[in-house]
C-alpha cells in the first residue's frame, strides 16, 4: 500500500499553470487584496482545485476584465462575500459575481483622414482657394 501511495502524485498530472492565474495574483498582490482573497481557498477541496481554479476561471476574468477593472471586480465581490456568511457555496458565488461584471470598453482609435477629404469638402463649398492650396502641396 505504501509503495502505491508513493507512485500515486507521478500518476496526477501537475497542476495547471497560466501566465493570467499568475498575473491576477500579482495585480491582486499589488492592490493589497491577495490576503483577503486567499482565505477563499478553505472553501476549495484539496489544493490542486484551488490551482485549478485560479489558473481557470478566474485567470479567464482577469484576461477578460484587464488588470484594473478585475481588481475593483474582486474588491466588490470580496466585500459582497463578507455580508454573506450564510453562502453554501461562496466560491461560486464568488465567480458569479465576476461574470456580472461587464469589460471595460475598448479605447476607440480615429481612423486616420483621408488626405483626399479636404479636397472634396473644398469643391463641395466651392472654395477655389482650398482646393488651389490642396493642389499645391
Amino acid at each position: 500500500m505504501a509503495a502505491w501511495e508513493a507512485r500515486l502524485p507521478d500518476r496526477l498530472p501537475p497542476p495547471p499553470h497560466t501566465e493570467d492565474g499568475a498575473l491576477a495574483v500579482r495585480a491582486l498582490r499589488e492592490a493589497g487584496l491577495w490576503e483577503r482573497f486567499k482565505s477563499l481557498r478553505r472553501f476549495a477541496t484539496d489544493r490542486r482545485a484551488w490551482d485549478e481554479w485560479l489558473h481557470g476561471p478566474v485567470a479567464r476574468h482577469f484576461r477578460r476584465l484587464g488588470a484594473t477593472a478585475f481588481v475593483r471586480a474582486v474588491e466588490q465581490a470580496l466585500e459582497g462575500l463578507a455580508s454573506r456568511p450564510d453562502l453554501n457555496r461562496p466560491i461560486l458565488w464568488f465567480e458569479r459575481q465576476l461574470e456580472r461584471v461587464t469589460p471595460p470598453p475598448a479605447p476607440t482609435v480615429e481612423a486616420a483622414k483621408d488626405p483626399l477629404e479636404d479636397l472634396i469638402e473644398a469643391i463641395v463649398a466651392e472654395d477655389r482657394e482650398a482646393a488651389t492650396t490642396w493642389a499645391g502641396r
